[in-house]
């Protein structure tokens, strides 16, 4: 798992793929992970731990996996997080849906979205399904965290108010992908 050491491994099976979810010791980070014709395939980097909380500040308690709902549960020193494993919506082009090759994700031909792959789905509705490691070199576009919890902040005039902050992290723009649009602080009075 190239390197890392491993706080805590959350295990899903879904179609005869088995997903692993690699937290880091630290809890700064997960990672999702595929295992393919006997081949471990890195899916997803996700950062958990806020800019706005010093490494000394965050930990990560316990992780639960929520098979049903395809969701991870975190309870840090700070939170709670959820996290959704089939995070399908953030793929907005068939070519960034199937080269993703996320086991949890499909490509709708009918409504042009990728959408959460069930065993139901039509294989007129969807495309196929022959999975490998995803091609990596694939333009992503980034993606805005969700708003941090609001804070205390402080203005240079002195002024404290309630600030709250989000991260172009979810995906990070990647080979050529363009960055978010818009502010990554919320201020308020």
């Amino acid at each position: 798992l190239e390197n890392i050491r491993i706080g805590q491994l959350l295990i899903d099976r879904i179609n005869d793929i088995t997903i692993f979810f690699v937290i880091t010791l630290n809890g700064f980070e997960l990672r999702k992970y595929s295992l393919i014709n006997h081949e471990l395939c890195l899916l997803e980097q996700i950062q958990l731990k806020p800019a706005t909380i010093p490494d000394n500040q965050w930990k990560i308690n316990q992780a639960e996996f929520l098979s049903e709902r395809k969701e991870i549960v975190l309870t840090t020193t700070v939170s709670v997080l959820k996290l959704s494993v089939a995070r399908c919506d953030r793929f907005n082009t068939s070519n960034l849906c199937l080269a993703a090759m996320d086991p949890y994700c499909t490509w709708d031909i009918n409504q042009q979205q990728c959408i959460l792959y069930t065993k139901s789905l039509s294989t007129f509705a969807s495309s196929s399904r022959t999975l490998t490691c995803p091609i990596l070199n694939t333009t992503i576009d980034g993606g805005w965290t969700s708003w941090s919890s609001l804070f205390v902040c402080e203005q240079v005039t002195g002024e404290k108010c309630q600030c709250r902050t989000r991260t172009c992290t979810q995906p990070m723009p990647q080979f050529g992908g363009k960055s978010c649009q818009g502010s990554s602080v919320e201020i308020t009075r």
